[in-house]
């Protein structure tokens, strides 16, 4: 009986360590991102160029709180860059985003604040930075891309990828107009404020197009529109002002 009884206790004890390992394999990680490598051919005469990037919760019932860090792996040295993340641009110095700052992304749900600029200040080279997104409630759950800015040529970004646009407000029907001239008919609008918070994104066509964008969602102030293409990479950027 003695021995019947300690051989059920060891079972039991596999059986629940067996339990513990299935539901571990089972865990599936929450963040996921819209890209894990994004490339930017621009010329170093340029003054800046942006990448976007959406941050994806794939859990199904919980919550996930977000933390990014930079890292550089190659850097053209004089260049800047920078990247803002929620409501928070960080300084060139900074390559960790504040913990006070983090961002919580909903189940099945996406964040696209995440913006990273480059400014080759006229310094021909290229630039690699690693980012790196945690959930801040399990460091084990992460996931990277690996942004290139590639300036190596004076004006390859405006010969060849920059595109023709022409931004106007009209305070009237408080309406923005967008003529663009683009060789790919596929990209996204993005409008920020000023303090780089996205507060429009759409996916549209455009070449040779008028497109009509409504503000009254959107409050007074200066922002900034760019003109994606189909890989993420602002191709333009305009300043104008609503009121």
């Amino acid at each position: 009986m003695v021995k019947l009884a300690s051989e059920f206790t060891l079972m039991k004890k596999l059986y629940t360590l067996l339990a513990a390992g299935l539901m571990c394999l089972g865990a599936s990680a929450q963040i996921a991102l819209e890209k894990n490598e994004v490339t930017v051919n621009m010329g170093y005469t340029e003054y800046e160029r942006t990448v976007y990037l959406k941050v994806y919760n794939e859990s199904t019932s919980n919550d996930c709180e977000v933390s990014v860090k930079r890292t550089v792996m190659q850097e053209a040295f004089g260049s800047i860059n920078y990247f803002c993340f929620g409501n928070t641009c960080y300084p060139a110095n900074t390559s960790e985003s504040d913990p006070n700052d983090n961002v919580t992304v909903a189940p099945q749900s996406n964040d696209a604040s995440f913006t990273a600029y480059y400014n080759p200040e006229n310094v021909a080279g290229i630039t690699k930075l690693l980012y790196t997104f945690t959930n801040v409630n399990d460091n084990s759950d992460q996931d990277e891309v690996v942004i290139t800015f590639d300036a190596s040529e004076a004006t390859v970004g405006i010969a060849e990828h920059q595109a023709e646009v022409q931004v106007s407000y009209n305070p009237n029907s408080r309406n923005i107009v967008v003529a663009l001239q683009q060789a790919s008919d596929k990209g996204s609008i993005a409008i920020r404020d000023i303090t780089g918070k996205l507060v429009f994104k759409d996916a549209v066509n455009f070449n040779n197009a008028v497109l009509v964008i409504p503000t009254t969602s959107l409050k007074p102030g200066i922002h900034l529109i760019s003109i994606l293409n189909a890989e993420g990479a602002s191709i333009a950027t305009k300043r104008v002002s609503i009121f």
